[in-house]
């Protein structure tokens, strides 16, 4: 029996030996077309000067490096922060674009911002948010339901603070004294 064991253990350990390939890693590139990273309820925290401004909770999202930009195609919250930290207002969106040099971001869809400190919603089909200048603005249709001034106005060309304590329509096509019921 020790005769049969003996040549199996040499054989074995004779094969089960590989070599080990010192070679460099083979490097594949990704095509542009496709995401470079993606992943499902994804934080996304946007920074300027030591502070987050933004932090973006998302159901879906795919980053493409090469384009420098980040697509949100699932449920996205997007919290407005001072830099205190206190929440100034939060987004809610169905999907949004991210430049990911500029950390400037536009949403799509059912698009709602809601301040709680100033009793103000805004709704509309797109909005859009500039990092440099903390601002948001639309070109489309855009509703304001304002509770701390009494009012509800709708209109285009809508620009506003991230607080939205500040904002102007250019286009107003309707104002109520008192909020709609």
């Amino acid at each position: 029996m020790r005769h049969i064991i003996l040549p199996f253990l040499f054989l074995l350990a004779l094969f089960g030996c590989e070599k080990i390939d010192d070679r460099p890693a083979r490097i594949v590139s990704i095509p542009d077309e496709l995401p470079t990273e993606q992943g499902n309820s994804v934080v996304i925290l946007v920074n300027d000067s030591g502070w987050t401004k933004v932090r973006i909770d998302v159901g879906r999202a795919e980053r493409y490096a090469q384009r420098f930009e980040t697509l949100i195609s699932e449920s996205l919250e997007a919290t407005f922060l001072n830099s205190g930290g206190g929440v100034n207002a939060v987004l809610f969106a169905d999907s949004a674009r991210i430049d990911d040099k500029s950390g400037d971001m536009c949403a799509f869809g059912d698009v709602r911002v809601y301040s709680q400190r100033n009793r103000t919603e805004v709704r509309t089909t797109q909005l859009c948010y500039s990092k440099e200048s903390s601002m948001l603005h639309s070109e489309q249709s855009v509703a304001v339901n304002d509770s701390v001034r009494g009012r509800f106005i709708r209109g285009s060309g809508f620009e506003s603070d991230d607080a939205l304590t500040e904002y102007t329509f250019y286009n107003v096509t309707g104002e109520a004294s008192s909020l709609p019921e």
